[in-house]
């Protein structure tokens, strides 16, 4: 029997919900699981056939150590999954400027590098965003996310500059479509494997965006899955890798006249959403992790 290791975080140490939904279908396929910390010291990665990285919900905070893990692993020919030079890509929001570059709908987006010199009232009132969202390069789970809007950017101009002294930035106007629902379509191996619509809740306290409880399963049109595959594409091509060797993929977007906008390409640690469609979804999953362990 062959044995990988999932890569996990102080949160959940032995599994989220959704990913112990892939034990049993890889057992039936000769493969063992076990939850490992990323960050754990102790673990010899090198033991496993592989190395499936899932809940690492807290490397945006260690993002030197997450990064020196990833090359670690490389470095000793750890099999990983996604690839080590995936994950550097995917790590720095900055790709969405990339892609943006190439055709690929985005939001529109105002870089600040760190320590740079940013005048918000300036950068709302020429671009005429009434309500914006600000959030760090490197960031999970709205980590120091924060929205203001135009008739409040002097009041919050001390809050950009104290963030910008740490961390590179990132400005969006706030999407209005988001409110009725993001799309989180998921390849495996760059196939199609299923979807979930998820409506946003904006808060009137400034805090971040929440996705309300009335996320669901549902099948985006053919012409949107057509879309978030050709994203992949251009994102397989600008890492240098084939989209097979990308295992896991979430092409987040929203709804804007027909067109998939791109809000989020997440390769490293997407939730998989595996609740709202617990049977079919792990075992596609099942066969692309077997698919890969027979390539050794």
């Amino acid at each position: 029997m062959r044995h990988i290791a999932i890569a996990t975080d102080t949160y959940y140490p032995n599994l989220t919900d959704s990913d112990r939904l892939l034990i049993e279908p890889l057992f039936r396929r000769g493969v063992h699981v076990t939850p490992a910390y990323w960050n754990d010291p102790t673990v010899n990665w090198s033991a496993y056939d592989g190395v499936l990285i899932r809940s690492v919900w807290d490397y945006h905070l260690h993002p030197d150590a997450f990064l020196g893990w990833i090359e670690r692993l490389q470095a000793q020919n750890v099999r990983l999954w996604n690839p080590a030079p995936v994950v550097r890509w995917n790590m720095q929001k900055r790709y969405l400027k990339v892609l943006a570059e190439r055709g690929i709908p985005t939001i529109p987006t105002v870089w600040l590098d760190q320590g740079a010199s940013a005048n918000l009232p300036e950068i709302l009132a020429t671009r005429a965003w009434d309500q914006t969202v600000i959030k760090p390069e490197v960031s999970a789970g709205a980590h120091q996310t924060w929205r203001t809007t135009r008739a409040d950017a002097e009041r919050d101009q001390a809050h950009l500059e104290a963030d910008l002294a740490s961390h590179a930035l990132m400005i969006q106007p706030y999407v209005e479509e988001i409110a009725l629902g993001e799309w989180s379509i998921f390849f495996f191996q760059g196939i199609f494997s299923h979807s979930v619509l998820k409506p946003a809740v904006l808060a009137d306290d400034g805090s971040p965006l929440h996705w309300s409880q009335r996320a669901q399963a549902q099948m985006p049109s053919p012409s949107f899955i057509s879309q978030a595959a050709h994203i992949l594409h251009v994102a397989a091509q600008q890492i240098g890798v084939r989209v097979p060797d990308i295992l896991i993929a979430r092409v987040d977007g929203v709804d804007q006249l027909g067109q998939l906008t791109l809000m989020e390409l997440e390769l490293i640690e997407p939730d998989l959403y595996f609740a709202f469609d617990p049977q079919a979804a792990p075992e596609r999953l099942a066969n692309a992790i077997q698919w890969q362990l027979d390539l050794s």
